[in-house]
């Protein structure tokens, strides 16, 4: 069985071909004790006290490997163009307009289409 990789900066390596600084990843992997029986791939040392600890809680020793192959758990990274597209903002957007769910919900492609926007009010901008 493959150990899963918490992959808490899926975004940005999906987006950006960029990974997160380690603890990034490592300050949520935690997680995964609780939710998962299959091994956990980090490198970071856990207390055996600690590793106990969770087992009293789930019933589960955790397993941590630190060489090998393993599986993202929060995205694959496999098909990147098709996870782009379902990460991405956009075509949530898009529907969004298409249907008129919120006449007011703008997408920004140049500094033209800044004059659509209705400056009056609270606005949510994202990247």
């Amino acid at each position: 069985m493959k150990p899963f990789k918490v992959n808490a900066d899926y975004e940005v390596e999906l987006f950006h071909q960029k990974l997160a600084p380690p603890a990034i990843n490592q300050s949520i992997e935690f997680l995964l004790f609780f939710l998962e029986s299959r091994p956990l791939f980090s490198v970071k040392k856990y207390s055996a006290e600690y590793l106990h600890y969770v087992e009293k809680l789930t019933v589960c020793l955790p397993k941590i490997v630190n060489n090998g192959t393993y599986e993202n758990y929060w995205g694959s990274l496999k098909n990147i163009e098709i996870e782009k597209w379902w990460n991405s903002k956009l075509p949530s957007t898009q529907l969004i307009i298409q249907k008129k769910w919120c006449t007011e919900t703008v997408v920004i492609k140049n500094e033209d289409d800044l004059t659509k926007i209705n400056t009056n009010k609270d606005l949510l901008l994202k990247d």
